[in-house]
């Protein structure tokens, strides 16, 4: 691994370059070029959302590291290029790393890098993930999804609020907001009777200094638990993610990074946010010192990462990654549709689904609602989503393909205007921690239908 202080050597001196030429020239053309160079330019296809062509994703990675070379990873602050040479970037990516172990016993999991159609089981790393939750009801959503044993880890919303005063970014309240998120959190794992189980955080970090309030402090988040340093889109860094790189290898924590590369954005079309995400990817173990890397897709258009584009994207990145790379490697569950609703149990299933017969080792959500509205996230829908992605595991692609074929169509005409569905307290008992009849009534049927489909969750 190349020494992080070489890297930030690099973002200081590197190739000038200003934010706009990257956008429109490094990205946007450079982007197009490559993909017709490796004659990857409409390789799309909307009729199979699931790849199922190994020779595809192959092609896909060659031409992202092609691209990961010539232009590396643009550092905001400095406006420099931090660039790598053949060998350096030879050297991160064959670097193996089989698993990472987070949390504590008797609660921890193990995040295991995985193969394309693998037995191995991905890990179900759910929560309301960086919904904005209020203070009062922080303890009752998250113990919701916490108390369901096949989640394997949580991962916390965002607060808005610190004892009733309002969070700013950079200013010493974002600071004091990181710990008081992880106390919260850790609370909220105890009373589910899981008090060493793995987190990630803090979510309540515009800035840098929510991360250093809140990991590796006395009482905040530790170690041993998930932090999150994302690259910004397109391969974009800047001092303020460098900086949590610096706190975390200081305190001797795998890092997890991730990066959502847009369709309809400079990337442009699906197959441009693929070659993009994968590059993220191998820049993240450079730049970044990511452990556990991530690159997804996401579709601009409707804020959302379940479209058919992003769902074929995600699947050719996800298996470039995977068979190239020996890593955990990140995929994120972005949906539209909120609690109590049927369209948000089907994005589950299309998105995870997908990604775990593509060689993703953990699924990150569920930002439900487009991530929106205050309070829209309960347990059930994260007890459905890790249901669906372990019983995905060891499924043949060409099954998942049809799978999702089927299941896409119930949805997909609804991403321009998606249900709302309910809040927490509309469809939770939050002293009880039950979902409503309606809900419960909803995630019964849904699980029916995918069962009928061939989704093997009988059997788990």
């Amino acid at each position: 691994m190349i020494p992080f202080i070489e890297v930030l050597k690099r973002a200081q001196s590197g190739p000038f370059c200003k934010p706009r030429e990257w956008d429109m020239k490094v990205i946007y053309e450079k982007v197009r070029n490559t993909l017709n160079e490796h004659g990857l330019k409409g390789t799309y296809d909307p009729q199979n959302p699931v790849n199922t062509d190994d020779g595809l994703a192959d092609e896909f990675f060659k031409a992202a590291f092609n691209l990961a070379l010539e232009v590396g990873m643009y550092c905001i602050d400095t406006q420099r290029m931090i660039k790598f040479s053949e060998e350096e970037l030879k050297e991160a990516i064959y670097e193996a790393v089989e698993s990472v172990t987070i949390g504590k016993y008797p609660d921890e999991a193990f995040l295991r890098a995985r193969k394309p159609e693998d037995e191995v089981l991905p890990t179900a790393f759910f929560g309301p993930f960086g919904l904005p939750i209020d203070e009062n009801l922080w303890i009752p959503i998250h113990q919701s999804t916490a108390q369901y044993r096949v989640v394997d880890a949580l991962v916390p919303g965002t607060l808005e609020r610190l004892y009733g005063v309002e969070i700013r970014a950079g200013t010493p309240i974002e600071t004091l907001a990181g710990k008081y998120e992880a106390v919260l959190t850790k609370e909220a794992v105890r009373r589910a009777g899981r008090p060493n189980m793995g987190l990630s955080g803090p979510e309540t970090s515009p800035t840098e200094f929510g991360h250093f309030g809140g990991y590796g402090v006395p009482g905040g988040y530790e170690a041993t638990d998930v932090n999150i340093v994302l690259a910004v889109a397109e391969l974009k860094t800047d001092y303020a993610r460098l900086h949590k790189v610096a706190h975390i290898l200081n305190l001797g924590a795998p890092i997890c990074s991730g990066h959502e590369s847009m369709v309809g954005g400079f990337p442009e079309t699906p197959e441009g946010a693929t070659l993009v995400s994968i590059a993220a990817v191998i820049l993240e173990i450079v730049v970044l010192q990511a452990t556990i890397p991530g690159g997804n897709p996401f579709d601009v258009r409707f804020s959302c990462n379940t479209s058919r584009e992003t769902i074929w994207a995600d699947s050719v990145s996800g298996q470039a990654q995977s068979k190239h790379l020996t890593r955990p490697l990140v995929a994120s569950l972005s949906t539209l549709a909120g609690p109590c609703t049927d369209m948000l149990l089907y994005e589950c299933t299309a998105k995870g689904v997908s990604v775990v017969v593509s060689g993703h080792s953990l699924l990150w959500g569920v930002r439900s609602s487009g991530g929106i509205y205050k309070n829209y996230g309960t347990g059930l829908e994260n007890k459905f989503a890790a249901e669906v992605t372990k019983a995905s595991a060891g499924m043949k692609r060409s099954d998942a393909n049809e799978i999702v074929k089927e299941i896409l169509p119930k949805y997909e005409s609804k991403l321009k205007n998606p249900p709302k569905g309910k809040n927490f307290l509309e469809c939770y008992d939050p002293t009880t921690l039950k979902p409503s009849e309606e809900w419960a009534t909803i995630y019964n049927r849904v699980r029916k239908e995918l069962i009928d489909l061939g989704v093997p969750l009988q059997k788990r």
